[in-house]
């Protein structure tokens, strides 16, 4: 870690995605993840946000495979923080 700032991490989603066995890519291309503020935050032992704090970042469902502008596809999820 540095003096200032934080460590960033980066992982190219679509080598993961091209790296997937074509069987594989096949079964993970219907799923969804979900996204959660409020799941993310009890991983890290925080309180609980206000239902106003809730209310302005929902949870969302998005595909776990997603297909860019130019056809390529891509794994679409992160660790949560």
């Amino acid at each position: 870690m540095t003096k200032s700032g934080g460590e960033t991490q980066f992982a190219n989603m679509f080598r993961a995605y091209d790296a997937l066995s074509p069987h594989l890519r096949q079964k993970i291309e219907p799923l969804h993840a979900r996204h959660s503020f409020q799941y993310s935050r009890a991983l890290k032992g925080l309180p609980p946000m206000k239902p106003e704090e809730e209310a302005r970042v929902p949870s969302i469902n998005h595909p776990l495979v997603r297909a860019h502008r130019n056809g390529r596809r891509s794994i679409y999820v992160s660790p949560p923080l």
